[in-house]
């Protein structure tokens, strides 16, 4: 209930060009109206998503996490780890040699295709 109040607020003083109160400028409250107010536009270009290996699973999981339904070249890489874990050593190690390598190979194909 407090969410829906919150999003009426805002988008009562925003369309009306009011400065917004700053209550109304937690960072939370923002982000949570930008989540339930994002339509994301499909995406040709290549898309990479780095998955923790210790993540939930279950009949209805979607493993693209709903990105292969905008981004049709979505590239998807294992990180040892959970959601913490994989951004720590020795995991972030993993992380980084994906990263970089599908980087070096974006570089290698737009330099062949003069880009």
């Amino acid at each position: 209930m407090k969410q829906r109040i919150w999003t009426i607020a805002y988008r009562s003083e925003l369309p009306a060009g009011a400065a917004v109160r700053g209550q109304l400028l937690e960072v939370n409250q923002i982000l949570a109206l930008c989540v339930q107010n994002y339509n994301p536009q499909p995406y040709d270009g290549p898309t990479l998503l780095f998955q923790r290996a210790d993540r939930p699973t279950g009949r209805y999981r979607d493993s693209q996490y709903g990105w292969g339904k905008v981004a049709s070249k979505l590239q998807i890489f294992e990180v040892p780890g959970d959601h913490m874990a994989m951004f720590l050593d020795p995991n972030v190690q993993v992380l980084g040699e994906r990263l970089g390598a599908s980087l070096r190979g974006l570089k290698t194909f737009t330099a062949r295709e003069g880009t």
